[in-house]
């Protein structure tokens, strides 16, 4: 896992503690179109896990759990077909970084070049993620510590054109990560990985505003979504969890070849 991780991250950001961010990419009800290239850029509100600094290596939320830190994160998407794209999206914020590959279905409506008034629009979103952090061991020069998560999620969005240019949507996600947690000593050269299994959920709503041109489309999307974070440590009960609000803001550029 660590190899695959570290090859796609040139970035490492260095904290006082390691995190892993949920990673917030925006769930469109409709794929780009066959042959249309898309580029998007935007800024998300993130919860995040922070991997408590001790021997039981338990999740907990960190004094700025609630506040969910800000990412910022830019996508290329391609069209493979009407019904079928796929994107490749990198996601940085002052935790961590995210890596996600997306393979998207639209099995209803049509895609956002050819959508009109009244459309329905369904589609299905699978993910593959990959997550890196590291930072110092609170209290101690000598330990570092080190997270990586690699993981999946599943996400289906329902939307319905008001107009040519306005629409609304809303859906559920489900996200799994493999998170493995690595304590080094750089004195004695001793090491400890632990491996936590995170399991996150919730919906999402949002609205989308596009252009209607034929070659050239601007999409803009406002997401909103609540997402259950497990919570272990502490006085928290073991397996606890907290349902914590995000939202993401993309802005994107399609061209239809």
């Amino acid at each position: 896992m660590k190899t695959f991780v570290i090859l796609f991250f040139a970035i490492q950001l260095t904290a006082c503690a390691t995190k892993l961010a949920v990673p917030g990419p925006t769930n469109s009800p409709t794929t780009l179109g066959e042959g249309v290239v898309s580029v998007s850029g935007g800024i998300a509100s993130e919860p995040h896990v922070h991997f408590k600094d001790s021997n039981d290596s338990k999740v907990y939320p960190s004094e700025y759990f609630l506040s969910s830190p800000n990412a910022i994160h830019f996508k290329l998407g391609y069209g493979i077909t009407d019904r079928i794209d796929t994107g490749l999206l990198y996601d940085a914020n002052a935790d961590s970084n995210s890596l996600v590959l997306d393979l998207n279905y639209q099995w209803l409506g049509v895609p956002i070049y050819k959508t009109k008034q009244g459309d329905l629009n369904s589609t299905v979103r699978l993910s593959l993620i990959g997550q890196y952090d590291q930072g110092k061991v609170r209290g101690s020069g000598s330990i570092r510590a080190s997270v990586e998560g690699l993981g999946f999620s599943l996400s289906n969005s329902f939307g319905y054109m008001v107009s040519d240019w306005f629409s609304f949507y809303g859906g559920g996600r489900s996200i799994y990560i493999l998170a493995s947690y690595e304590i080094k000593n750089k004195i004695d050269s001793s090491s400890r990985t632990t491996n936590n299994h995170l399991w996150y959920f919730g919906p999402f709503i949002g609205i989308q505003l596009n252009t209607t041109g034929s070659i050239w489309k601007v999409v803009f999307t406002v997401e909103g979504n609540f997402t259950s974070i497990p919570v272990a440590a502490g006085f928290y009960k073991k397996d606890d969890r907290w349902w914590i609000p995000g939202y993401s803001g993309v802005l994107s550029v399609l061209y239809h070849f």
